[in-house]
């Protein structure tokens, strides 16, 4: 808006009539009203703004995260899946009610959702002595079940399975019911989909299945293991050539603009607040997941003369360098024999689930530092110098070195010759200990290094 100012000189004669203020009038009251729309404008751009901020966050820091997939294989195919996930460091709650998983074999792409009934739960708190021999585990149709490896806080329930930190569930599928074409997966074959949540990046499944499944004793595979607008300000520099002006309606409308701008300033820094608080949780939570993490010193096993067979395995671990405190009793091993798989938890409350340095007595494979349990493991201390692991609140931390005991007699019936053992020690948070040996072709000692 440019307002032209005549100079009157002395020989020009100034006037002005009632059309010429009814005209100058109007312009103000136009100007007025385009300001007043502007700012109103500008009120709803700041709550949009806000709300798009808000569920930018959201999208940006949470998100599911594929770690493991196992399948189980009968009759030359793998009949049975289990997706392994976490939510992502410094995600926000996942509703895995609101979560579906998308799969695909190349002959079909088959979408799943939570089953929701008792076919297809089960929390493992427990423990589960075979997952793979669970039937209720995988439901039928296009449903998947939900088997709770890891919840310290009890968020995720049967009628609402929301994860968060720290949390481990596997996603299970019976692949021949959503397969029909193949009746499951066939050998060579390529799968690929996501387990997508209602915000934030998916988890992604992609995987070929093995050229061969191997003799009728092999059934688990391990398939696959666990990824600004600029702003610009143009500024007019006025030369000495140039004439400024400005008239009432210009100014109105300046100022208005002078609002938005900082109502939109106001937003980008409110916004910018929560991007760094986002920032800073996700931070910390990477640190403590790229840090924390149980290391896996060495696997020693007890062989049984009179059964001939391995009936007793320690784990040794302590907590890997940098890591913080780490509960046991919120830590799980995953452990398979080739033909099955079994969840250990920990239960301080049943016999032989925790014995302390002084009640080793010298002789660790004694049967009273086990449990006769294939879904539970003993705590076996050798160091603890501050006390910090107890048999109700078993603790390690740095400088700690433990023992977990597994009665693999009562998991596997025994480990005879030549057995591939896999697995691993998960804590509540970093890195798991990975478990892999296979066992000796004959037995000449009582006592046997594996791992």
């Amino acid at each position: 808006m440019r307002d032209f100012v005549r100079k009157l000189k002395h020989k020009d004669v100034g006037s002005i009539g009632i059309g010429a203020m009814i005209v100058f009038i109007s312009m103000v009251l136009v100007a007025g009203i385009a300001a007043s729309v502007l700012i109103q404008t500008s009120t709803r751009l700041e709550a949009q703004a806000m709300a798009s901020g808000s569920e930018t966050i959201s999208e940006v820091s949470t998100g599911i995260a594929v770690f493991d997939i196992v399948g189980y294989a009968s009759a030359n195919l793998i009949t049975n899946l289990t997706i392994t996930v976490r939510a992502r460091a410094g995600s926000q709650d996942i509703d895995l009610n609101e979560t579906f998983i998308e799969i695909s074999d190349t002959d079909q792409k088959i979408i799943i959702t939570y089953n929701g009934s008792d076919d297809g739960w089960n929390d493992s708190d427990t423990g589960v002595d075979d997952i793979f021999g669970t039937n209720n585990l995988f439901p039928d149709a296009n449903r998947f079940g939900i088997m709770v490896l890891e919840d310290a806080d009890d968020s995720c329930s049967q009628d609402n399975p929301v994860i968060n930190k720290g949390d481990k569930v596997m996603l299970t599928i019976d692949t021949t019911a959503i397969f029909t074409t193949n009746g499951g997966i066939p050998v060579r074959t390529d799968v690929w989909g996501m387990v997508v949540a209602e915000d934030g990046s998916p988890g992604v499944i992609s995987f070929t299945s093995p050229a061969s499944y191997g003799s009728s004793t092999d059934n688990l595979f391990d398939l696959q293991w666990g990824g600004w607008w600029r702003m610009r300000d143009v500024v007019r520099k006025l030369k000495h050539k140039d004439v400024g002006s400005i008239g009432i309606g210009a100014m109105i409308v300046f100022i208005a603009m002078v609002l938005v701008a900082g109502i939109a300033a106001s937003v980008l820094i409110q916004t910018s607040t929560k991007l760094e608080t986002q920032a800073m949780r996700s931070g910390q939570e990477t640190i403590e997941e790229v840090s924390s993490g149980i290391n896996i010193e060495a696997i020693g096993g007890h062989y049984s003369v009179s059964a001939d067979y391995i009936d007793l395995i320690i784990i040794e671990v302590t907590p890997r360098a940098g890591s913080s405190s780490m509960d046991l009793s919120e830590t799980i091993i995953e452990i398979s024999d080739s033909e099955t798989k079994n969840f250990l938890t920990y239960d301080s409350i049943n016999a032989g689930s925790f014995t302390d340095t002084e009640f080793i007595d010298g002789e660790i494979f004694s049967y009273q530092n086990f449990t006769n349990s294939s879904t539970e493991f003993s705590v076996i201390v050798f160091e603890d110098a501050d006390s910090s692991c107890s048999q109700a609140n078993p603790v390690i931390n740095r400088g700690d070195h433990v023992g977990l005991g597994i009665n693999v007699s009562q998991c596997f019936g025994g480990l005879a010759n030549r057995k591939d053992i896999f697995g691993s020690v998960f804590s509540e948070q970093g890195a798991p200990g990975v478990i892999t040996f296979t066992t000796p072709s004959s037995y000449s000692a009582e006592v046997i290094n594996l791992q």
